[in-house]
């Protein structure tokens, strides 16, 4: 009986998830106290809007990893996962590249850790974010792919010059305007 009682902090919203089926509209639950179907029959999904949310597209840095007195940009990269998501081709991005002394196309790949911070609005929280069933991972694809689609467009070159707040703006408008379009 003790995981039928759900409390939701004020800073929380939640969403029952019945194992069972029931109802198909989404139903929030506002801070205080719930009644739910016991455990496995029922859990309760929470969510935080307003707070801001993270997560990293491509190489998720190690929280051990110090490199004192070498540049990050030529290190060898290391971080969790690395051999596996290597081997997987989840971790690479292709740069355009220039031309090779022999006239052929020569492509730069290339190996980021690109944090994505986002805040879920109050507002929207129900009529936009909780119309899909995993909202997170959908967030993370999209910027994965408009990242992806960043680092396809520019050279090497022109990536190395063009680091920063014009690089970024372009990124996150991207990745905005996908996820209106949403």
């Amino acid at each position: 009986l003790s995981t039928s009682i759900v409390v939701i902090q004020p800073s929380e919203v939640g969403r029952r998830v019945n194992v069972l089926g029931g109802a198909v509209a989404v139903k929030t639950l506002k801070p205080g106290f719930h009644l739910k179907m016991p455990w496995p029959f029922a859990s309760v999904d929470r969510y935080y809007p307003g707070e801001i949310h993270s997560f990293v597209v491509g190489l998720q840095p190690s929280e051990d990893l110090e490199m004192v007195g070498i540049s990050k940009l030529w290190a060898f990269p290391t971080g969790k996962d690395y051999d596996t998501l290597r081997k997987s081709g989840e971790l690479y991005f292709m740069a355009g590249g220039g031309k090779a002394s022999d006239g052929r196309q020569r492509r730069n790949i290339l190996v980021a850790s690109i944090p994505v911070h986002y805040r879920i609005r109050k507002d929207k929280l129900e009529e936009e974010w909780l119309k899909y069933i995993n909202p997170d991972e959908l967030l993370q694809n999209i910027a994965y792919r408009e990242i992806s689609a960043f680092f396809l467009e520019n050279n090497l070159e022109d990536l190395l010059k063009t680091q920063g707040s014009r690089a970024n703006e372009k990124v996150m408008k991207a990745i905005q305007d996908r996820v209106d379009g949403r």
